[in-house]
């Protein structure tokens, strides 16, 4: 089953995108347009939210897992603060395309 749900509504269920390559491996992902609230940490709603983002990826069976960021300063609060959460899943700053690579 391949679905790609990227500009889905927030706080919709399921990943933001879930698809399968031409291999048959599963690809998922969630995107995230947060802005910290301060300039080294997130919120408290926006890490509680982040943080169910992560669960989910966490326990989709899928070869490729990937959490995309499109600010900047998000990209360096989860890379700093929470790369515990990311286990096996890539960590990418768009549309710049910097990447963090979390070990499995």
């Amino acid at each position: 089953m391949s679905t790609c749900r990227v500009g889905s509504s927030p706080g919709t269920s399921g990943l933001d995108i879930d698809e399968t390559t031409l291999e048959g491996e599963r690809v998922v992902g969630e995107v995230k347009t947060t802005i910290p609230v301060g300039r080294d940490k997130l919120g408290a709603a926006q890490k509680a939210g982040m943080r169910k983002d992560f669960a989910k990826l966490r326990a989709a069976e899928a070869a490729h897992k990937y959490f995309f960021v499109t600010e900047e300063q998000a990209f360096d609060v989860v890379r700093r603060r929470h790369t515990g959460d990311l286990l096996g899943v890539t960590l990418v700053l768009l549309p710049q395309g910097r990447v963090a690579m979390s070990t499995s």
